[in-house]
Order: structure tokens, then C-alpha cells, then sequence
């Protein structure tokens, strides 16, 4: 995996954003999984981050298991949201890090309102603990911009600007998904599936439907469906 963080810390900035990750341990906050990021080093951040309007919020792909095994899947959402800062894990300079659909924080008894982060938990556990199983989440587009302190007025320009980034973004996703060869990739919802199979018409993609609002249940019996 070696190249491939070194790309991602080429392509997106960040420090030591997998070393504090690495480095929790609360386990009523942080997910509890041996096959989360095998192998990383561990490094305290111990300060709270806030985003605010000009910063970037980047969410850096995470991974369950080992490069080498057969099945290598990577599933994609469309691009980060900004929506509780527990959620931040580094800032460098105007960028602030966190993870891929909150992966870093999948446990039921997360303190986060609402706990949106566990609308993914369910429908993923059973696929990212399978030992055969190589998993990777990441997006189809990285950043997502703080233009307003109201999120709605962010969501709206992320939605605008989200086909305009992913063909800016596209020679970076076609070296993400070189380096890691996927044997599937999972897109979340019919807007990436369709970018998805325009800009990767050579890669096995799979739609599956997005977990949020109420989709949890039916993305779930489609992913088991997929790999029983």
C-alpha cells in the first residue's frame, strides 16, 4: 500500500491523517476492526477541528485488508460533505482531512448526532470483515468546498460543480483505480454510477443504492446479494 498512500499524500496534502487514525482508541467513539488499515503506524492529534468558510474538506480513501487478495473492490460515493466536525481528523493549511463515509467512526455507539456515519456501517460490515476481501471507500471527487457558514448553500455548490471536478479529477481517479486494479467497483447511486461508467468503461462497475436517506436496508440485501 506504500505507493498507494504515497500517492494519495501526493495528490491531496495531508500529513499524518492515517497515523492519527491509526492512533484511536475509544472504543464507544472509533471503529474496532483488526482489518482497518493493517499495518499503519500510530500518532496522537489531541486537537479539535473546526472548518470554516475557505477551506477544502478532503476525504482520504481507507481501506480493509490486504492489497494481495483476489477480490479487490473499491466503492465510491460522489465527494465529501461537511457535516459534524467530529468527523475532521487533520488540518494542513486550508485543507481539512477526514475519512470516506465516516468509516473511521462505524460503531452504534458513536456519540455523533444522529450517527450518520452507521447508515454505512450496516449495509458494509459483512463485506469488509470477509478475509477474502479487499475493500477500499473513496470518492469520485475529493474536495468539497466551505463557501458559506450555511452547509446547504456548500451542498448546493458541491452538486453544481460535481461534474466540472470530475473531469478536472479524472487522471487522478484513472491512477487510484490503476494502482489498486479492482476487480469491482461499487458506486453509490445512479449519479456515479454513470460517471463511473463513462469515465472507466473497462472496470466491473456495480451500482448499488446509496444508504442515505432510508436506503441503508436495500443497499445491504444488494451487497450480500452480490457476494454470497
Amino acid at each position: 500500500m506504500n505507493n498507494i498512500m504515497d500517492f494519495y499524500r501526493e495528490t491531496l496534502g495531508y500529513e499524518d491523517y492515517y497515523s492519527i487514525i491509526n492512533n484511536q482508541s475509544d472504543e464507544d467513539e472509533f471503529i474496532c476492526n483488526d482489518r482497518f488499515l493493517p499495518n499503519i503506524t500510530s500518532k496522537s492529534n489531541g486537537e479539535e477541528i473546526t472548518t470554516t468558510v475557505g477551506d477544502s474538506r478532503i476525504d482520504v480513501p481507507v481501506w480493509f485488508g490486504d492489497l494481495n487478495k483476489s477480490v479487490r473492490i473499491v466503492v465510491l460515493g460522489l465527494e465529501p460533505r461537511d457535516t459534524n466536525q467530529l468527523f475532521n481528523i487533520e488540518r494542513v493549511g486550508n485543507k481539512v482531512y477526514g475519512t470516506p463515509f465516516g468509516v473511521d467512526r462505524w460503531n452504534y455507539k458513536s456519540s455523533v448526532w444522529r450517527k450518520p456515519q452507521n447508515k454505512y456501517f450496516k449495509p458494509f460490515n459483512k463485506m469488509v470483515n470477509d478475509e477474502n476481501h479487499f475493500v477500499l471507500f473513496s470518492d469520485v471527487v475529493k474536495s468539497y468546498d466551505i463557501v458559506d457558514v450555511d452547509n446547504k448553500i456548500n451542498d448546493s455548490h458541491a452538486r453544481e460543480n460535481f461534474i466540472s471536478k470530475s473531469i478536472k479529477e479524472k487522471d487522478n481517479l484513472m491512477r487510484e483505480m490503476e494502482l489498486i486494479d479492482p476487480t469491482h467497483i461499487i458506486t453509490l447511486g445512479g449519479v456515479s454510477y454513470g460517471v463511473i461508467k463513462k469515465m472507466l468503461p473497462d472496470y466491473n462497475v456495480i451500482k448499488v443504492r446509496h444508504p442515505s436517506n432510508g436506503g441503508s436496508l436495500i443497499a445491504m440485501e444488494q451487497i450480500n446479494k452480490l457476494f454470497n
